[in-house]
């Protein structure tokens, strides 16, 4: 039996090819053709039929599996018939066939690992946000859509990172990009692949921040209905925190003296210290808005007579979108320092008002009946508390009334306003109720000759 596993059966550029080795060869073949066939193909189509998968993405997932099959069927003949010789080698890089085909590997896996999270992540996102109508839309558009586009770039930027870093690490090539040579026996020399380690770090960085923002507190949040201002001032420490983390690792990597950096960080702040008050002011308002978070993201602000949603807290300034659908930027430090009025800091409805003057002689139960049925009818006035009419005082030419109401929906308060108004002066008029208008008598009287 060894004799005939020994035997030679055929040779290839002078190496003789074992019974053995044909055998392996052909069961890593069978194998590998038995597991696409069975396993991957059936799998798939197992999820298409069931709707977690589109047509689309099961070619995809199917023609990547499939090339990174034959790519592992190629790479373990070569290695089994001991084909590895290197084809090119120098001083800077080896290439051989087994190190192309582990190059080529490389690329395939990262492509297939790739589309395989970025299609997790946006399910993720289509289906775990499931909240009521109001919070959707902010979600949607503040958590949903940034947060969905991050996660996708970052993992994707980490995944062909660390596939650069083992394909280059494949061919053995990593030149020194900068050597520093300062008063000490060892210079400091930066080669590639410490600079695609350091970007790797950097990008796990944001990727754990992601992570650990919204797929573990998320879930917290929810459960406990935490406000969306108190969600992104956590959120946004949490990122400062492992941001500042992931530089000190990086520079800690490159073996940079924290002495010496801490030293001249802290002289180059006495040196722009000066010329950046104001930027600093911001900074550290940003701080405290995230901190205090007497003003949230979500929440409805009035400040310099402009009212709007707060849509971000950055590190230095803040986003505002007015009702007329303007973006401001605005410096943190007029958030801290101005009087800004919070219209939903402590409840999501306030009450406002519509002046109304009838002329004297008018039914004044009629108007009020006619006001309160008014803001019964309006879809955004709130049923509970209810609206309720006040008789503020007797007028120069008319009697004067106060239709109060409550309303949650403070960007479009003055279209609400405007469409009570409206229907107040149709009724009024279908009611023979006038309006009056400030009127003067003018007495002209002649004089005799004097």
């Amino acid at each position: 039996m060894e004799e005939f596993l020994d035997q030679v059966l055929f040779s290839i550029s002078g190496r003789g090819i074992t019974t053995v080795e044909v055998i392996a060869v052909i069961s890593i073949g069978l194998l590998s053709f038995l597991f696409y066939l069975f396993g991957v193909k059936k799998t798939l189509t197992y999820y298409t039929n069931k709707g977690s998968l589109d047509e689309t993405t099961n070619h995809r997932l199917k023609r990547l599996i499939g090339s990174c099959l034959v790519l592992f069927f190629l790479i373990s003949t070569v290695d089994v018939l001991d084909f590895s010789k290197d084809i090119y080698p120098n001083g800077y890089f080896k290439i051989g066939w087994i190190s192309i085909l582990r190059g080529l590997l490389i690329i395939q896996l990262a492509k297939l690992i790739n589309l395989f999270l970025v299609k997790s992540i946006n399910r993720y996102y289509q289906q775990k946000i499931a909240i009521d109508e109001a919070e959707s839309y902010r979600l949607e558009d503040i958590t949903k859509q940034n947060s969905n586009r991050v996660a996708s770039q970052s993992v994707r930027f980490a995944i062909f990172l660390f596939a650069t870093f083992l394909f280059f690490q494949n061919f053995q090539f990593n030149p020194t990009v900068f050597t520093f040579h300062a008063d000490t026996d060892t210079p400091f020399d930066l080669n590639l692949s410490k600079v695609i380690t350091i970007l790797i770090v950097l990008t796990l960085g944001r990727v754990f921040v992601w992570a650990l923002t919204q797929l573990i507190l998320l879930g917290y949040y929810q459960k406990n209905k935490i406000n969306l201002g108190t969600q992104f001032a956590v959120n946004q420490l949490i990122s400062y925190f492992v941001y500042v983390i992931t530089i000190l690792t990086a520079l800690h990597y490159l073996q940079v003296n924290m002495t010496v950096f801490w030293g001249g960080f802290a002289a180059l702040l006495v040196g722009i210290g000066l010329g950046l008050q104001e930027t600093f002011n911001d900074l550290f308002s940003g701080l405290l808005l995230l901190f205090e978070r007497g003003i949230e993201v979500g929440e409805v602000v009035e400040i310099d007579g402009i009212i709007g949603s707060l849509k971000k807290i950055g590190l230095r300034t803040s986003i505002i979108e007015s009702r007329d659908n303007i973006t401001i930027i605005v410096p943190n430090s007029k958030l801290v320092v101005n009087n800004v009025i919070n219209w939903s800091h402590y409840d999501d409805k306030v009450r406002f008002k519509v002046t109304v003057g009838v002329a004297y002689g008018t039914d004044t139960a009629l108007v009020k009946q006619i006001l309160l049925e008014t803001a019964r009818a309006h879809s955004f006035i709130l049923k509970r508390p209810a609206a309720l009419v006040r008789f503020t005082d007797f007028g120069n030419s008319s009697l004067d009334f106060e239709l109060l109401f409550f309303s949650k929906k403070f960007e479009i308060i003055e279209d609400v306003k405007s469409d009570l108004r409206f229907e107040i002066d149709r009724k009024f008029r279908e009611s023979g109720i006038e309006i009056p208008f400030p009127q003067r008598d003018v007495w002209i009287r002649k004089g005799g000759d004097s």
